[in-house]
């Protein structure tokens, strides 16, 4: 089977959940046996040398286009007067249209497969070139996000946000209705979409999956006074949920306790280090996660905007660590509260789940060990591919 994957950036170093989950997708392919081919953006704000790229890159052909995505005030401005979502349109340019075209023209594929909704706003423009099926896979529902964050803002920068929203549903219903099928990675994303699909459009919900053999845990771990967030800092639900976290949270947690509080995720806004004290201590980006997570056992997620599946919470939980988030940070994923995570939905209950697990360090650490158990038993790769090949099997067979 040949598929084509096209992606609005490059999914590399595997440093932020989006990333994380396109790597696992594309290698998940090729563990399937699939012929597969990779088109990305090379945007500037995420710019990769693509001459220092692990050799999985050269399995995969890949081949870029660079373009500056960056919002434009003026673009933004005329935006308004016109019907196309500013999200999505930032990430179209000829020349990677061309080269989608010519590449489609030179092999043919069973699937095209859009890494995201941004991704796809190839979609009309390579049709009439292709009898392959066309497969959208959703990290989220994107418009969700952006109504959620609209509501945490003034008047005026609310009214923008919603427009943005407004609009940016409009386009994602439209993609949703032109694919062939469809990968959400939650069943609440899945829920959302599948009103606006036909009936005869096959879906397939399939969460990130976590390979756990590649994740150590601190084995002589007793439970520790670190509490630590990681996550990238350029993603407004981020923002919005550190804010909070630090305004609401942690002044209390810091007068009842001794924890220190670790907070890292490149993009870092600079007034997160206005907050920086001798036990609150601001990173920025890290080389590697695995070593910034070592000797923490408490990770904080409390997320309040958002869809999809939060990959360092499943990367958290196959490390062990005990996760205090909320009931949407915690969605998508089958963990309950106080089995397998600690939900909390407003600052009181979340100061009070901290405090527990820095009074209870026993209980605490056996929470992170049942978190990864879960990992172990239902998000593991060999599931994860298997389901991916048996939908896209059955999807080739099926008439056009």
């Amino acid at each position: 089977m040949k598929v084509l994957v096209i992606t609005n950036r490059v999914p590399y170093p595997s440093n932020d959940g989006g990333n994380i989950a396109t790597m696992q997708m594309l290698e998940s392919m090729l563990h399937c046996g699939f012929e597969v081919k990779l088109l990305s953006l090379n945007t500037v704000k995420h710019f990769v040398d693509t001459s220092k790229l692990p050799d999985v890159f050269k399995t995969l052909s890949l081949e870029t286009t660079t373009l500056d995505t960056a919002v434009k005030l003026w673009g933004a401005i005329l935006n308004l007067f016109s019907n196309k979502s500013y999200n999505a349109i930032r990430f179209y340019c000829d020349d990677f249209r061309d080269l989608i075209i010519q590449t489609i023209q030179e092999q043919k594929y069973d699937i095209v497969h859009f890494e995201n909704v941004y991704s796809a706003i190839y979609l009309d423009y390579i049709k009439p070139y292709t009898e392959a099926k066309f497969v959208l896979r959703t990290h989220n529902v994107e418009y969700e996000i952006w109504e959620r964050a609209a509501l945490e803002e003034g008047f005026l920068k609310r009214l923008y946000i919603q427009t943005l929203a407004k609009s940016l549903k409009r386009y994602e219903i439209q993609i949703w209705e032109k694919c062939h099928a469809i990968i959400p990675i939650t069943a609440i994303d899945e829920a959302i979409i599948k009103p606006y699909i036909e009936n005869t459009t096959p879906s397939l919900t399939l969460p990130t999956a976590i390979d756990v053999r590649n994740i150590q845990i601190d084995t002589n771990n007793k439970g520790d006074h670190n509490i630590y967030h990681l996550g990238s800092m350029n993603w407004i639900p981020n923002q919005q949920a550190m804010e909070w976290f630090m305004q609401y949270v942690w002044p209390p947690v810091e007068l009842a306790t001794k924890a220190h509080f670790y907070m890292a995720g490149r993009d870092m806004p600079d007034q997160f280090y206005n907050y920086q004290s001798e036990r609150v201590h601001i990173i920025g980006e890290v080389d590697n996660a695995s070593e910034f997570i070592h000797g923490k056992q408490i990770m904080v997620v409390p997320l309040f905007a958002g869809s999809g599946v939060r990959i360092k919470i499943l990367e958290g939980m196959a490390a062990a660590k005990t996760i205090i988030t909320t009931s949407l940070g915690v969605q998508g994923i089958e963990a309950f509260d106080q089995e397998q995570v600690l939900i909390a939905n407003n600052a009181k209950s979340f100061t009070e789940a901290l405090i527990w697990c820095l009074k209870n360090e026993r209980k605490c650490v056996e929470l992170g060990k049942k978190a990864r158990t879960l990992m172990e038993e239902k998000y593991s790769i060999e599931n994860f591919e298997l389901l991916l090949k048996q939908f896209y099997l059955k999807l080739t067979q099926t008439q056009n």
